[in-house]
């Protein structure tokens, strides 16, 4: 199996086993965005996320309800909506992040992959934890 898939495989197991009752699965890359890139309008959000603008408005409004994210009036434009991500929101993906990162170390010193793709899935796990902020 090449790394990448066996990377991406360890990451979902991870998303499975932890974090899910803090943050659904599906909100989770909806916040590491509004993170990485705050004050998106809701067009930008929804092409950054892969998806359409009425999916993300659902999805965006049960963030909003559970108090992860927030709309306000763009700075530049007062006729357009920015999206935030609030400070619970933020608690919110540290603790996923947290999560995923001991999950993912927990399976990977649980012996996963053979000896010659524990080179590249290492540098690969490392560049994704600090991507994510994790400890």
């Amino acid at each position: 199996m090449e790394s990448r898939q066996l990377a991406a495989q360890l990451h979902r197991l991870a998303l499975l086993e932890d974090g899910n009752d803090i943050v659904p699965v599906r909100q989770q890359r909806m916040l590491r965005v509004l993170d990485a890139r705050p004050g998106l309008m809701l067009k930008d959000l929804a092409t950054a996320l892969g998806m359409t603008e009425p999916s993300c408005t659902r999805m965006l409004d049960r963030a909003i309800e559970a108090g992860f994210a927030a709309k306000e009036r763009h700075p530049d434009n007062g006729q357009a909506i920015s999206i935030t991500l609030t400070a619970d929101g933020s608690r919110a993906l540290q603790q996923v992040t947290n999560a995923l990162a001991v999950r993912l170390r927990a399976v990977v010193r649980a012996g996963g992959p053979d000896v010659g793709q524990v080179h590249p899935l290492i540098e690969q796990l490392t560049h994704l934890a600090d991507r994510l902020g994790a400890p």
